[in-house]
Order: structure tokens, then sequence, then C-alpha cells
């Protein structure tokens, strides 16, 4: 016998009965999402559980590709298809400079990005061909807060 939410008796199940579960969230809000985001960053930056390797310009970059197929649309239909790089450990990125492909990918795994004047437009210019819509969007709003900011510049010296 179990006992019920109001204290009297209940049967318990008997043979292939299971008893009711009820799905709890102990983890509510972003703050879980963001924890995970973290360690895989840490484990891509370590090379921890990495699956294949990004090279760009002289630079690599290990990572999984579970994430990437996730965060941009370039590397799911890259991944998911029958070419070559759904198969290879080191997949060559040609048209992104190694710092823009870092940024990039600390965007993909944690959702961050370091923009500024200098490099926002090759962030965007590879978040655009890599299909990270989302970073796309924050390099456009960046660009125009940019030339706002000059244009602030000129009008008032």
């Amino acid at each position: 016998m179990g006992f019920g939410s109001a204290g009297e008796p209940q049967p318990l199940p008997q043979g292939d009965q299971q008893p009711q579960r009820k799905e709890m969230s102990f983890c509510e809000g972003p703050r879980h999402a963001e924890q995970i985001l973290q360690v895989l960053n840490v484990y891509r930056c370590s090379g921890t559980f990495t699956d294949m390797v990004l090279q760009v310009d002289s630079s690599e970059f290990p990572c999984h590709r579970a994430i990437l197929s996730a965060g941009s649309i370039y590397f799911r239909t890259m991944f998911n298809g029958q070419l070559r790089e759904s198969r290879q450990q080191l997949v060559r990125i040609q048209g992104i400079g190694a710092s823009t492909m870092e940024t990039v990918l600390n965007f993909v795994y944690e959702g961050k990005a370091a923009l500024d004047e200098a490099n926002v437009g090759s962030v965007f210019g590879a978040a655009d061909m890599l299909g990270v819509s989302v970073l796309s969007k924050a390099c456009v709003q960046e660009m125009h807060a940019f030339l706002q900011w000059g244009l602030s510049l000129i009008a008032f010296p």
C-alpha cells in the first residue's frame, strides 16, 4: 500500500502496471543550457570528445560535428549529405580567416561573439556563408550601430 495526496492508502501497481511518472523540471530557465554550452566550448578548445577538425588557413579547430550541425545550415548540409567531408576527419574551409572562424565558433558553441568595427564585416560574411543566421543578424545590427555612431561624429565634431 502507498499513500495518496490526502493521506489515504492507495493500492500499489500490480504486475505490468507502471506507476504514473510525472515529468519534473529541475533546471528552469536558460542557465542549464548556458552551462552545457560553456562546457562544450571548453571541450572544443581542449580537443576533448571532438570528432573532426576544421582547417582554416594554417589554423586547426577541433570541433564536434553535432554542435556544428546544430548551429550552422552549411555544416548540417555538409555532414548529413553524401559529401566526402561528411566522412573526413579534417575539413578545409576556404574564404574565412582563422580569427573570424574563432569568433563564429565561439558563437556557435556559446552564443557569444566579440564584435567590433574591425571584424564585424568579416564575421558577417562568414556567418552568412555558413548559415548562422542569428549571428548574421547581430552583425547587421552592430554595423548599423557603428554607422550611426560614425555619422554622429561627422554631424557633431
